[in-house]
């Protein structure tokens, strides 16, 4: 029996099932079914089964390794949907709203954070979930309310024109916070000679002299007249106790005089109020201390001496 002409038919039968494999994964992964032509080139006049069998193993990994990238693109596909970048967006708005200092930008990121999230609330379910979406948005309203207090506070242009050139003498505070610590206090302008502090008596009030002229009298001090801009009472004012000193004030000074248990409550209600006026007269008493001269220091029998200089 002549061999050469069994090899067409057992090829044939290879091709039918060499067919319906390369149309199966074709139509799985893309690959086009074995076409005449290429049939044409396998089924040669020496072709045999074992080459048939190598193609179509070939054809079918090429086609199982396509199906599986298919598969990750479209799994990757669907966990980076619209939900998922929301997640992520507002998630990551609130680790950076942590890692800042300036409360504007905590406030924003927040702000940031939230309406990613009602965007969430809107688009998870088949219906919105109303519940978390309202509570969500109250948060992100009073951060929005608080940013923009925030913002409003330092801009200058808050202030009225009789509060600016004051608010300049003042030193480094917030237009904001300059107008609270104002309303705070009331302006007076001294029409006969009065005395603000008495020295080793508690003052009931804190005064800051806008213009005009003060006299200071000290025990054992000659008396020295003070001019310019500056705090009056603030060494009682932060030790709770007695003033050091007797001011008095020469009629046509202008100042603001803050009731001193009033003071107190309002800067126990506003801790940025308190660390603001704080610096106010630390900053005071430095320029005071720069200014003085001469340097004396007083001795435990209370005696003030001039040091002398070292040669």
């Amino acid at each position: 029996m002549d061999t050469r002409r069994s090899r067409p038919s057992v090829a044939r039968g290879s091709h039918e099932k060499f067919l319906d494999l390369t149309a199966r994964s074709g139509s799985l992964g893309g690959i086009e079914p074995a076409t005449g032509s290429a049939w044409d080139i396998c089924t040669a006049e020496h072709a045999d089964y074992g080459h048939l069998t190598e193609v179509s193993v070939f054809r079918a990994k090429a086609a199982g390794s396509q199906q599986g990238r298919f598969r990750r693109e479209c799994r990757l596909y669907e966990y980076l949907n619209l939900t998922s970048l929301l997640i992520l967006t507002a998630v990551g708005a609130y680790v950076l709203a942590f890692l800042f200092r300036s409360q504007i930008y905590i406030r924003l990121l927040v702000v940031l954070g939230s309406v990613c999230y009602c965007a969430y609330y809107l688009t998870v379910g088949s219906e919105p979930l109303w519940d978390a979406f309202l509570g969500t948005a109250l948060i992100a309203l009073a951060s929005f309310q608080g940013m923009v207090r925030l913002w409003l506070s330092r801009i200058p242009a808050i202030l009225n024109s009789a509060d600016r050139p004051v608010w300049r003498l003042m030193g480094d505070i917030e237009p904001g916070l300059f107008r609270q610590l104002s309303r705070a206090g009331k302006r007076i302008e001294i029409e006969t000679t009065t005395i603000l502090t008495q020295e080793g008596a508690a003052p009931d009030a804190l005064w800051f002299l806008i213009e005009g002229e003060l006299r200071l009298d000290r025990r054992r001090q000659p008396s020295a007249r003070l001019q310019g801009s500056g705090f009056v009472g603030e060494i009682a004012w932060l030790n709770c106790g007695s003033a050091s000193a007797t001011v008095i004030a020469e009629p046509g000074a202008k100042l603001i005089r803050w009731h001193v248990p009033t003071l107190r409550r309002t800067l126990r209600k506003n801790h940025r109020l308190e660390l603001a006026l704080e610096a106010l007269i630390a900053h005071d008493m430095a320029r005071k201390l720069a200014n003085s001269s001469p340097i004396q220091i007083v001795a435990d029998d209370g005696q003030a001496t001039i040091p002398k200089a070292v040669t």
